[in-house]
């Protein structure tokens, strides 16, 4: 199962239409190349693009639940 380029911009049109309505949280779609679904999970650390895709989204993720959630 794959989350192919069509469908992540038809998510991203439904998330930018939801701008500026009651309850909108701003969110982040990024795309690490070289990676499957589960990566950051589960990542091969054998993988040096794996595990550089993982530290990048772990950041990601840590940046974005402290500006949410301040």
């Amino acid at each position: 199962m794959t989350f192919s380029d069509s469908l992540r911009e038809q998510a991203e049109k439904v998330f930018a239409a939801r701008k500026d309505k009651p309850g909108y949280i701003d969110y982040e779609f990024k795309v690490y190349a070289g990676t499957q679904h589960g990566f950051a999970a589960r990542p091969d650390l054998s993988l040096p693009e794996i595990v550089k895709a993982h530290e990048e989204a772990f950041i990601q993720s840590k940046n974005w639940f402290e500006k949410t959630l301040a």
